[in-house]
């Protein structure tokens, strides 16, 4: 599958990067663009929503009210 994805990727033109990395990139676009954590949680198939700020906790918007305050209910905390 592999092979099949990189063949795909340089018929389109687009840089070389690991199946792997599309749920990961997905989220993350989800995150820069504001979307509900719950919502983002489930995209990537995380069973808890308290792992998604764990792994893409670096894009969410820093200093904002209600993404603090959100975290801060839901018992999360920062890892760095």
């Amino acid at each position: 599958m592999a092979k099949t994805f990189h063949k795909v990727l340089l018929a389109a033109g687009l840089p070389h990067f690991r199946l792997y990395d599309l749920p990961h990139t997905y989220a993350s676009h989800l995150i820069a663009q504001g979307a509900d954590i719950a919502y983002v949680a489930k995209q990537p198939g995380h069973a808890k929503m308290t792992t998604t700020p764990l792994f893409y906790g670096h894009w969410f918007p820093k200093g904002t009210d209600t993404t603090s305050s959100g975290w801060k209910a839901s018992g999360c905390r920062r890892l760095r």
